[in-house]
């Protein structure tokens, strides 16, 4: 099982202007609006890609590279 907090990392959800994104750390991103940030990895993910599905806004994690960088 996948541990939920990755060495005390913080993971931010930004929304810029096409997407929800997630990103390590608390980046400084110029192309979207700070969200939110959390430590626990699988919180973050799941309220980023149910805040993307409520917008109708693909989901962006930055941080996965098994998948796609879009998650729609």
């Amino acid at each position: 099982m996948k541990s939920t907090q990755h060495n005390e990392e913080i993971y931010s959800l930004y929304v810029s202007p096409g997407a929800i994104e997630l990103y390590p750390n608390e980046k400084d991103v110029h192309t979207g609006r700070f969200l939110c940030a959390q430590k626990d990895y699988m919180s973050i993910v799941s309220f980023g890609r149910d805040l993307a599905k409520h917008k109708s806004l693909p989901f962006i994690n930055h941080l996965d590279s098994r998948t796609p960088r879009r998650i729609d």
